[in-house]
């Protein structure tokens, strides 16, 4: 649903089952600007024109998308900016899906072999977003507004928290957007009593979750992030006279509290009349039979930047998770002390800022240099804080790529071993650098819509285990099983992820499952999560276990000739693409070194 995508564009680190087993969730420049290519013929040229358009419909879908997505929306040819957080009508609903369905024949028009390399890959990549979107329209039904963590309760809070305010344009429009939330959230609340009528609702537990996430909000009133945080962005703008700055920070307390904080109140009363209307039971494929199922195939095929089959996934990860623990055991074996070791690997306590500029220095160890990069670190509102997110990057304007952002939930600030490759993962070498490596190729705008979270996530995943390295542990066995212990709960819920909502596991199946790897306990804890957020992991789990894969063939097929420098370039330089592309790419670099 396009308008559960409103907004701050953003790269999380999501807490899982630790591979421990304890019981947490918890020196070249980037090749010349090869996407900055533009079209010589009229047809290339043309479509150039149609890239822009279509970048521009879907910039406009609502005010938040296009602010945080462009500091000057006129630059890029937008005249009219919207000025609301979108609709929920039907009948805006409907639009939205035409609009699609036209995009997608225009884009058909043209013929890929009449466009440069550059434009083919954007066609291909425009025609896979365009063909899942209209794809999951047929799914609608099962896509939920209110979801804990993931719904728009936790997106508005993110958005407004976020929410660039550098003039006093900024503030106005931030206090316009903020008087439409009661409007925008009754509309989601009519959807959603529409969903329920049919029997699609959040089930018990999932809904209990929901409202905790309301209620963890709503208890701040006079010392409320969006009032506090609202505060600190005015004083920062010296444009703004001490009269106004008051003026603006009124009429903020009073939105806030006359409005914005009784929508939530509203929505949670409007949700709870609506506790039982879940049809079924279970993850989606037990609780909507077949329809359940092949939504959830369309939703893990777009999560993972693939077209397998769930059986087909789910077989290949299994296997990849055995291959995983039979290189554990053979560790073990060459090195009777190999679990003590890991057990008394120490992490430093290190200031987040102070760590990210370590690594930024150290990460040109292992990936291509590029130019330095701005960044800020700061920590999150407890009371916004997901309990599910340990960090995020927050993904900079197109017009203002200097500008990197990084927030720490406050309740992972002393805990030094997730924070070392949390940080990794959302800074250096994860999000902030390739975001970064790509911009330097100078992208076409439509490449910002076109989200392909498996590439983003695996490569953020895979780079961010090189953090070890960085320890001075100069053990490889050791740096592997640290390693493997890391990835080894994202590949487990993957597949667990995959049974309950793809297969219909029960509860029990759950049990009986991670029971095969002395999990079944965790079953209770676990199934609940992957009810309530399907596909919430699979871009981690997947995603990395994709890049390892054909980082290990290009590895075996170039043997002496294979660097890693060189291969994390082919990954890079084309940006986020679905792995068969990636695949292509990395076989065209295989040939090229032989």
């Amino acid at each position: 649903m396009n308008l559960k995508k409103i907004g701050l564009a953003l790269a999380a680190s999501a807490l899982i089952l630790s591979g421990s087993g304890c019981a947490l969730f918890s020196a070249k420049k980037a090749s010349p600007a090869p996407q900055a290519q533009t079209g010589t013929t009229e047809v290339q040229k043309a479509f150039d024109e149609f890239l822009m358009e279509e970048t521009r419909r879907q910039l406009t879908q609502d005010a938040l998308t296009l602010h945080f997505s462009l500091i000057d929306p006129a630059a890029l040819g937008i005249r009219e900016k919207p000025m609301t957080l979108g609709s929920l009508s039907e009948a805006d609903e409907l639009r939205h899906q035409q609009e699609t369905e036209a995009a997608l024949q225009n884009l058909q028009k043209f013929k890929p072999e009449d466009l440069t390399a550059v434009q083919q890959l954007n066609y291909q990549l425009l025609q896979r977003d365009l063909e899942q979107t209209s794809a999951m329209n047929e799914y609608m039904p099962l896509q939920f507004l209110f979801e804990p963590n993931q719904g728009l309760i936790g997106a508005l809070n993110q958005n407004f928290l976020e929410f660039r305010m550098e003039t006093e344009e900024d503030v106005q429009l931030y206090l316009t957007l903020l008087a439409d939330v009661e409007r925008y959230l009754n509309e989601a609340v009519t959807y959603t009593q529409n969903q329920a009528r049919r029997g699609y609702f959040l089930q018990d537990e999932t809904l209990d979750s929901t409202l905790a996430e309301i209620d963890r909000f709503v208890e701040k009133v006079d010392d409320n992030a969006l009032i506090v945080n609202f505060q600190e962005k005015l004083a920062a703008i010296d444009s703004l006279s001490d009269e106004q700055r008051q003026r603006y920070a009124n009429e903020n307390e009073t939105l806030m509290k006359e409005t914005y904080l009784p929508s939530y109140r509203h929505v949670r009363e409007e949700l709870e009349a609506l506790r039982g209307s879940a049809k079924g039971q279970g993850g989606l494929a037990a609780a909507y039979g077949e329809q359940g199922r092949a939504y959830y195939e369309l939703l893990m095929q777009a999560k993972t930047g693939t077209d397998q089959t769930i059986m087909e996934l789910a077989s290949e990860l299994e296997n990849f998770l055995i291959q995983k623990l039979q290189r554990m055991q053979t560790l073990a074996q060459q090195d009777p002390n190999l679990l003590e070791k890991l057990e008394a690997v120490e992490f430093p306590t290190v200031d987040a800022t102070e760590l990210l500029a370590e690594f930024e220095k150290k990460m040109t160890e292992v990936v291509p240099e590029i130019p330095s990069i701005r960044y800020t670190v700061s920590f999150l509102d407890a009371s916004i804080a997901s309990e599910n997110t340990i960090a995020y990057y927050l993904i900079p304007p197109l017009d203002q790529e200097t500008e990197n952002i990084m927030k720490v939930n406050p309740a992972y600030a002393d805990k030094a071993e997730t924070l070392w490759t949390t940080l990794a993962h959302e800074g250096f070498p994860g999000h902030c650098y390739q975001h970064n490596y790509f911009q330097n190729t100078d992208p076409h705008p439509i490449r910002r819509v076109l989200s392909e979270t498996a590439y983003a996530e695996g490569w953020a995943e895979i780079i961010a285990l090189e953090a070890y390295r960085w320890l001075g542990i100069d053990d490889e066995n050791l740096i592997e099983t640290l390693q493997i212990n890391a990835m080894f709960g994202y590949y487990l819920q993957s597949l667990c992820d995959m049974g309950v909502n793809g297969l219909g596991w029960s509860e029990a199946d759950l049990t009986s499952y991670l029971s095969n790897f002395g999990y079944e306990d965790a079953a209770a804890q676990i199934y609940p999560q992957l009810v309530a957020n399907p596909g919430v992991l699979l871009p981690y789990g997947v995603g990395e276990m994709k890049m390892e894969q054909l980082r290990d063939q290009a590895r075996e097929a170039l043997s002496d000739r294979f660097d890693q420098k060189d291969f994390y370039s082919v990954i890079l330089d084309n940006g986020p693409r679905p792995f068969d592309l990636i695949e292509q790419d990395v076989q065209t670099y295989i040939q090229s070194q032989k």
